[in-house]
């Protein structure tokens, strides 16, 4: 576990030199203490920290991914470094296959660079694709010397209780569709007439819950093709998340959201508004939450549900 929690530290380290970078190249309006308030939103404020000091096999698989991420924003701005954006996404990929679709940003700029600085969008593309490619030649070779498939990454052979769901509708389906917003936006802790006088769904909290700020990314003063192709990316990965068999059972808040958290809270930054009084206090709240949720979660039980069907999401009747 200590090994994750020091690897934990640098994700929220790179954000930071992501903010700065987009600050001090004019794309973000942010001040310096901004940018540290949002870092420690990210480290303390969000699902992160309760990944964070796991050090289990499930969680430390978001740790890893969310530090190439943050790589990956780094390098795709601009289309600045096509290679090494490729390479940080591929990385990303060997721990969280769903973060792909983050590729769709990578596009997104290296057109909007060709079309204000001439670039030449094939050759960036194909520099991004490059390493992409080899390392999911890679996968696929290793892939095959486990599972006899290319394509099975071991998801499909897990041995849970919900196995039957698995056989029947796959891994990815819309039949997970509705469970799975459902708990994303509606799944709130619950009273009980007793000590610990709160309980928690083993689904999670709806991530606008363990993190309020979020939802200053929606309205951003002005949108431009960058802001667009940050929401295409997380939409495009929240999808397919959201298509998923489970919802990251079990958890204290949405972990598939890492997949693209760190673009949100760019989203937040270059959205432009002003963060007042009411950010404040969300951020505080947020805190407050995560806390609770890194001391509490897989270590004081009773303040978790303990059923073990995934039936449960709501306050029992």
């Amino acid at each position: 576990a200590l090994l994750w929690v020091l690897l934990a530290s640098l994700a929220p380290a790179l954000l930071f030199v992501l903010l700065r970078f987009l600050r001090e190249s004019g794309r973000s309006q942010r001040t310096e203490g901004d940018d540290l308030l949002l870092t420690g939103l990210f480290a303390v404020g969000s699902v992160y920290y309760f990944v964070a000091v796991q050090g289990t096999v499930w969680f430390a698989a978001h740790v890893v991914a969310s530090i190439f991420i943050c790589l990956y924003l780094l390098f795709a701005f601009g289309a600045r470094h096509p290679a090494a954006a490729g390479l940080a996404l591929g990385l990303a990929f060997l721990c969280r296959p769903a973060t792909a679709f983050l590729a769709v940003f990578f596009a997104v700029e290296a057109f909007r660079g060709s079309k204000q600085q001439g670039r030449d969008l094939a050759r960036s593309l194909v520099f991004f694709g490059l390493p992409l490619g080899i390392i999911a030649l890679l996968v696929m070779g290793h892939n095959l010397a486990r599972f006899g498939d290319p394509l099975e990454f071991g998801h499909s052979l897990l041995q849970v209780r919900w196995r039957s769901l698995i056989e029947t509708w796959g891994l990815f389906s819309t039949h997970y569709l509705p469970r799975n917003l459902t708990v994303f936006f509606l799944s709130l802790p619950w009273w009980v007439g007793q000590s610990p006088f709160v309980r928690i769904s083993r689904h999670g909290l709806a991530l606008w819950f363990t993190t309020p700020n979020l939802l200053w990314s929606f309205w951003p003063k002005k949108a431009d093709l960058t802001i667009v192709g940050l929401w295409l990316a997380v939409i495009s990965t929240a999808l397919c998340t959201l298509l998923y068999q489970n919802t990251g059972w079990v958890q204290f808040g949405p972990r598939f959201a890492l997949d693209y958290l760190p673009l949100v809270f760019v989203l937040v930054a270059l959205s432009g508004r002003r963060f007042g009084r009411a950010f404040w206090a969300c951020a505080i709240f947020a805190v407050v939450v995560n806390t609770f949720g890194a001391v509490t979660f897989n270590r004081h039980h009773q303040f978790y549900d303990d059923d073990p069907t995934q039936r449960v999401i709501f306050q029992p009747d």
